[in-house]
């Protein structure tokens, strides 16, 4: 059984939501997200999967769609 909502995510994974809410797009595949974040596209992908099971990000509707964040998380993960 995965991670509840309401289980906060660490430190590090709050980082990464807070550097993906900086760019200007609502929606990124993983391996975009591996460059902005300067990490490998697996462990991006590994960090952006537990944010969809904290139900941070919306997972990718389709293969080759991107991860999207709701927008009051990313209006929350962009202040300082």
């Amino acid at each position: 059984m995965g991670p509840l909502a309401h289980d906060g995510p660490g430190p590090a994974l709050r980082e990464t939501l807070r550097v993906l809410a900086r760019g200007a797009v609502r929606a990124f595949t993983a391996r975009e997200a591996a460059v902005v974040l300067r990490r490998g596209a697996w462990e991006a992908e590994e960090e952006l999967e537990q944010l969809v099971d904290r139900q941070l990000l919306e997972p990718p509707a389709e293969a080759g769609d991107g991860y999207a964040f709701l927008p009051l998380t990313r209006l929350h993960a962009r202040e300082p």
